[in-house]
């Protein structure tokens, strides 16, 4: 049975998809993402308040991260790089780390 993602990894997941995207529409975020509406609009509105994320002036609904938002992943990326890569796939669901981890090896 695939494991569950947790509440950090599906707000790192967003985060990162704004990162290399250099911004990103709110329905592909939804679908990259793997999230439902309900679930998508709950964690906007949290990496709002948070200051991690902003709404675009120019353009609706599309999201761009924010210098804190930005600090935020850097760290996470810091403390994933901590981690030995065998042992990687116990702190990110294997979807996530195939999606989020291994553009990081092109880099």
């Amino acid at each position: 049975m695939p494991q569950r993602r947790g509440s950090i990894e599906i707000i790192y997941s967003m985060i990162k998809l704004c990162l290399q995207e250099n911004g990103i529409l709110k329905t592909h975020m939804m679908y990259k993402a793997n999230l439902s509406f309900a679930q998508l609009n709950k964690n906007i509105d949290l990496l709002k308040k948070m200051g991690w994320i902003e709404e675009s002036e120019e353009k609706n609904n599309f999201y761009l991260p924010t210098e804190r938002g930005k600090k935020a992943a850097k760290a996470y990326d810091a403390f994933l790089d901590q981690i030995p890569k065998e042992f990687l796939h116990l702190f990110l669901g294997q979807e996530t780390f195939s999606k989020i981890y291994y553009p990081r090896d092109k880099e």
